[in-house]
């Protein structure tokens, strides 16, 4: 049990915060949060949430609810639950946001935290291995010939 404790306080600190209903959560994109979120609701975390800001971004709404960004605040009661800072049930959790005072930019900096630097060192990152496949081969050696 202790070695359990030691990695959720390890996690926490590789954690960023998200502030869902007025509160700040610790979140880790790790495949303990993909798990639960699997587990929990059937879907992929990171497909379900990127079909669904993709949805947002096409209609160009730029403060979203909580309501119209559902499969966001799964994957963050995931996240948060993988990186121990709520150990609510999904219906405690999501009732707790149902109760809260609305915001308009509360699911908006949301989602800007999830797909900006923590989804870019998290769920998109590029291994290694294919960093360089991207590199452009312009002006190499046989280039032209």
């Amino acid at each position: 049990m202790a070695g359990k404790k030691r990695l959720v306080a390890e996690r926490a600190q590789d954690a960023t915060t998200v502030n869902v209903a007025g509160r700040d959560l610790a979140i880790v994109g790790t495949n303990r949060a993909c798990m639960a979120y699997e587990a929990e609701f059937g879907g992929n975390l990171v497909n379900d949430i990127m079909v669904e800001h993709n949805a947002v971004l096409a209609d160009g709404e730029r403060f979203p609810s909580w309501a119209r960004l559902p499969k966001l605040l799964q994957a963050i009661w995931a996240m948060a639950r993988a990186a121990g800072s709520t150990k609510a049930s999904w219906a405690d959790f999501s009732a707790e946001v149902e109760d809260a005072p609305a915001s308009m930019y509360e699911p908006s900096v949301a989602c800007n935290v999830v797909f900006g630097d923590f989804g870019e060192t998290t769920f998109f990152r590029l291994p290694p291995a294919l960093a360089d496949a991207l590199a452009s081969d312009d002006g190499q050696p046989g280039d032209g010939e």
